[in-house]
């Protein structure tokens, strides 16, 4: 998800980004630790991303 899809999002919605976003990655953190290997490994960086992103918009808009 771009920056700018996020800017027009609410804090609520924001926070159900970043909440299924670290769900996400403990799935996967989960699924490399048990099997030793991972289908996606690229699907860590991008929920990384995605989490720095959100709350980086939602520390914008509190500031606002």
């Amino acid at each position: 998800m771009k920056i700018e899809e996020l800017k027009n999002k609410s804090k609520q919605e924001l926070g159900e980004i970043i909440y299924d976003a670290k769900k996400e990655l403990y799935k996967l953190q989960t699924e490399k630790c048990l099997t030793r290997t991972v289908k996606k490994p690229h699907e860590f960086k991008a929920n990384r991303k995605l989490i720095a992103r959100a709350k980086t918009v939602m520390k914008q808009q509190e500031k606002n």
